[in-house]
């Protein structure tokens, strides 16, 4: 999910039947770094970019910003990208009744063409992006500035987002606060590990492929992180420590007492009334003999009574 569209140049291009949430969050107060919010989290983001302009004076947003059904701030730009229906959509914060929306300044792409809006800035700077077409989510740094390309304009980032896939993109803030992370981890060449007010997370669906039980008899503690393959890795009595680990490091978590993997959940489907078992009805043979047995003992007792 991690292409590099040119040396200094990476995005994460996401399906969107993969994603099980995208969030636009709040980070601490005032403002904190992504490791940080990214370390703190009991489930953690895939993948996360910064996210809007935001003041040096008071580390809120400068621009209209809504999380959770709440303005931050609702007084300018009202056009960019949000969550609508658990999806991203491109649109005008007035008229559509987002969950979370971040304003693009300036936007980028609008039905697959360049759409720079509200524009102050002509010169390359490191950048960062969000867009989406019908089938995947992007997220995209663009620094370059320890290679001396300075990233790009904001023409050229928009052209950047169509030749990758979007039908509609914005830009995000950028400079300094540029950076794109997976699992915890920067793939651009982020210049600092800046402090900011929001960012971008997208969660994927729980992996639900088959790990291969482990060997109960040497599982001393309460719980063990497994390997695909079913080797123990580490054993502890904690776990929300097992869960934590096993997160960062790509593990299942099993449980002794219970023989079961607690993480990633095992996933029950939900049995339909077509897809109930149905039921098996005695062996025909069996009925009728079972049914003239019955018939003669009928006789039997009429004739006794009669």
């Amino acid at each position: 999910m991690i292409n590099w569209y040119n040396s200094y140049t990476v995005y994460a291009k996401i399906p969107i039947d993969k994603v099980e949430k995208i969030d636009f969050v709040s980070m601490g107060e005032p403002l904190e770094t992504m490791e940080s919010y990214y370390n703190r989290q009991m489930r953690k983001p895939d993948f996360q970019i910064n996210g809007g302009y935001f003041s040096w004076t008071n580390g809120k947003p400068i621009l209209t910003y809504k999380d959770e059904n709440q303005y931050i701030i609702n007084e300018s730009m009202y056009v960019g990208i949000g969550i609508f229906e658990d999806k991203l959509l491109y649109g005008d914060s007035k008229q559509i009744a987002y969950r979370d929306f971040i304003s693009g300044f300036p936007t980028l792409v609008k039905d697959g063409h360049v759409e720079i809006g509200h524009r102050t800035d002509f010169t390359r700077d490191m950048r960062s992006a969000i867009g989406y077409n019908d089938t995947h989510y992007f997220l995209l740094a663009c620094d370059g500035r320890r290679e001396g390309k300075l990233g790009a304009t904001h023409e050229q980032l928009a052209q950047i987002m169509i030749d990758i896939g979007c039908k509609f993109a914005i830009n995000l803030d950028g400079g300094g606060s540029t950076k794109l992370m997976y699992k915890g981890r920067a793939v651009n060449s982020p210049t600092e590990n800046r402090a900011i007010d929001n960012s971008i997370c997208i969660f994927l669906k729980e992996d639900n492929m088959e790990w291969k039980e482990p060997n109960w008899n040497w599982i001393w503690t309460k719980y063990a992180q497994v390997d695909k393959d079913g080797k123990i890795k580490v054993q502890n009595n904690d776990p929300d420590i097992a869960r934590k680990n096993a997160e960062k490091d790509g593990y299942a978590v099993w449980e002794k007492a219970t023989k079961k993997r607690v993480y990633p959940k095992e996933v029950v489907q939900n049995v339909t009334e077509t897809e109930k078992p149905a039921i098996v009805e005695t062996n025909t043979g069996e009925k009728v003999f079972l049914e003239s047995i019955k018939k003669m003992i009928d006789e039997r007792l009429n004739n006794l009574n009669g």
